[in-house]
This record gives C-alpha cells, structure tokens and sequence, in this order.
C-alpha cells in the first residue's frame, strides 16, 4: 500500500470512528451549517456515509458529518462541530509573498501540497480559517469512494472579510496562477470564492468515479 492510499484508509478510518462518537446521543443539538447534496456515481452507489476531509500541514485529518433525508440522493448534510483544532490556520496579509502550506485532498489517489495564497480576496488582511472537502466514505472498510471537488467548506475563525463560522466555497482549477489561488504545484491552482447562492440556495455533487 503506498503511503497516499494509507492517508486515505487512515482519514476514513477517523471519520468512521468520528461518526460512532458523534451520533451516540439522540439529540445533537442545531446544526451550525447545512449543505444539500447528491451523490452522483456512473452505477448505483455502495453503503456509504458523509465526512469532511480537512486540509492541515501534515495530511487530511476526516471528521464526520451526519446526513439526513435519502441519501445518496437529495440528503442534507449536517455540520454539528467547529473544525478540529489542527485544521486552523492563519492565512499571511497581502504584505507578505505567501501563506502556510497544506495537504489539499483532491482524488481518491492521494492529496496535494498546496501553499495558501497570501490575502486572498476573502482575506486581504490575513485571518484564521480551516478548509475541508467533502467526501463519500465507503461504509464497508471506510475508504474515500467520491469527492465534493467543485466546492470545499471554510471555517472563518477570525480576521476575514466573511463572517465567522461556515462558509460554502466554489472551487475552480486553473492553469494559471493568480492574487487569490491555492497553489498546488507548477500546473494546478484552486481559487475559492463564495457560492453565489449561499449554503442553502447551492446543491453540492459528490461524484464517484466508475470502478
């Protein structure tokens, strides 16, 4: 097993514990953020269940997320915790060339080193965030089967031209770096801007690729 795919069985493992811990009491109290989905798989999908997979320093560390309605098909995901403390990071102002690195989890193959853009436009000050993609973990084993890779949920601590608390992200690939993108290697840059339609106007796909 090569060290990417134990990244994987470990993060999927984590949210499976995360899960038993966190749905042990039958009442969780409000959700601090919503976000309505799908799963969308070229055959029907196995037993499944819903984490997030923060980006942190050293590698994705999962929580889980509980889901409600029919999932995989039209659920809402619900988000009861701040993010673990090890997913916080401060983003560098514009004054300074560039921000922390973090281990971006992008295809069930792995993740990637990507350095955070330095006052960015949600954050041309700098401020306190954690970022996570949302993922399908397989019930049988816990291995990552799908990514949520057009969009990623930020956490606002402090600091940023956003509110505190959940934000819903769209996440858009370019080859060509710019004031405001993620950059993952010589050829990948991620930009996050805001949904336009907000958490509750957005529906999220979370795509399984065949095999």
């Amino acid at each position: 097993m090569r060290l990417d795919q134990m990244r994987w069985a470990l993060a999927a493992a984590l949210a499976v514990c995360a899960c038993d811990a966190q749905v042990s009491s039958s009442y969780r109290g409000e959700p601090m953020v919503e976000i309505h989905g799908n799963i969308v798989a070229p055959t029907p999908p196995g037993a499944a269940r819903a984490a997030l997979l923060w980006w942190t320093g050293g590698g994705p560390v999962a929580t889980a997320a509980t889901t409600e309605g029919r999932f995989p098909s039209a659920f809402t995901l619900s988000v009861y915790r701040r993010p673990p403390v090890e997913a916080l990071f401060d983003l560098a102002d514009a004054s300074q060339s560039y921000g922390p690195v973090v281990f971006a989890p992008w295809t069930p193959g792995g993740d990637v080193a990507c350095r955070a853009p330095a006052g960015p436009l949600f954050a041309p000050g700098g401020g306190r965030i954690a970022v996570a993609t949302i993922a399908a973990v397989a019930e049988d084993g816990g291995a990552v089967s799908g990514l949520a890779s057009d969009y990623a949920l930020l956490f606002v601590v402090s600091g940023t031209v956003l509110a505190p608390g959940y934000h819903l992200m769209v996440v858009e690939q370019s080859a060509t770096a710019s004031a405001d993108a993620f950059t993952c290697g010589p050829d990948l840059f991620l930009d996050l801007r805001e949904a336009p339609q907000g958490i509750d106007g957005t529906e999220i796909e979370i795509r399984i690729p065949a095999g």
